[in-house]
């Protein structure tokens, strides 16, 4: 699936692919408007957000934040690993990962697969997929989504979609 999904994003010559695109899978999700996304599993994955245009990025220095995309910023880069719907997102260069915990809030640590906090649905809504294209990540465990902001900047917060542009993400595949 993965080599398939690289070749037709090449083919396509696609500089944006949303993950909406790619394919849907049911979820186990309380809201039935949303369905898991399956992320392209790619190296060199870029994470935009649709409101604010910046990207997540990961470093020793700065930690998690979300910044000005910049192609190439290997601090940009995010792959994904499939666990039964529910993926963990993996910096391409520290090798740590999304995590979100009631503690410690949103962040990358080092990568843990028994760890709940960094498992993390990629959902669509799709009942009015096209006046809100994108896709929303959300924690499994704690139900909350990444969401960016001028006001607040990147964080977690309670999902909601449908009216919520700060929640919305894209992925720039290079």
């Amino acid at each position: 699936m993965k080599s398939f999904l690289k070749g037709r994003a090449m083919r396509a010559g696609l500089a944006i692919l949303a993950l909406g695109a790619i394919g849907l899978a049911g979820s186990g999700t309380a809201n039935a408007a949303d369905h898991v996304v399956t992320p392209a599993g790619v190296a060199g994955t870029m994470i935009q957000n649709f409101n604010t245009h910046n990207c997540l990025d990961d470093s020793e220095t700065y930690g998690m934040r979300a910044i000005p995309c910049v192609d190439g910023n290997t601090h940009q880069q995010w792959t994904y690993e499939d666990f039964a719907g529910k993926f963990i997102t993996k910096n391409g260069y520290t090798h740590r990962c999304l995590d979100d915990s009631v503690t410690y809030g949103l962040r990358a640590i080092s990568c843990d697969e028994g760890n709940p906090h960094q498992l993390f649905y990629y959902l669509r809504e799709v009942t009015n997929a096209d006046i809100h294209p994108g896709y929303q990540i959300e924690s499994e465990e704690l139900s909350l989504c990444l969401d960016d902001s001028p006001t607040y900047g990147l964080r977690n917060a309670p999902c909601t979609f449908e009216y919520n542009d700060h929640q919305r993400w894209f992925s720039l595949v290079y």
